[in-house]
């Protein structure tokens, strides 16, 4: 008997998930559904009726809710990323001297460990090369 009713609530659920959009006409063809499959399991009428009232006013209140906040989410989004355009060149700034920092902490250690002036002086210049790479192109980008 569970296994029929189970089998039969299965398969009116597979119907509703392969779609893109649940229409109301949906929802009350798969409540129809659920509602003779309780029955036929001999589950009382009320708790029937009870049962599926409850599904149907969560699942059409559930369509509404999740259409107001993509609505909601589209509107704070476009605003959101208009704001956040503005802080775009700090953000890029933060993540430049970042970058440049775990460089730098990186190759200070190799530098102490050389006791050859010569690649001492070729890494500083490297660097030096480097940070002015960085200045050149802020300077002709904008």
């Amino acid at each position: 008997m569970f296994d029929s009713l189970s089998d039969r609530l299965r398969a009116t659920l597979a119907g509703l998930t392969g779609r893109g959009r649940v229409t109301e006409a949906d929802v009350d063809a798969a409540m129809r559904e659920v509602r003779l499959a309780l029955l036929e399991a001999d589950v009382n009428f009320k708790v029937v009726k009870d049962v599926v009232g409850r599904i149907r006013e969560r699942a059409v209140g559930t369509e509404i809710l999740a259409s107001l906040s993509a609505v909601i989410g589209g509107v704070v989004g476009f605003f959101a990323l208009e704001q956040s355009l503005a802080l775009l060149p700090f953000a890029l700034a933060v993540a430049a001297a970042s970058l440049l920092y775990i460089a730098v902490a990186d190759l200070i250690p190799g530098l102490h460990r050389r006791t050859d002036p010569r690649s001492s002086v070729m890494q500083v210049v490297l660097i030096g090369l480097g940070v002015a790479l960085v200045a050149f192109a802020e300077r002709h980008a904008h």
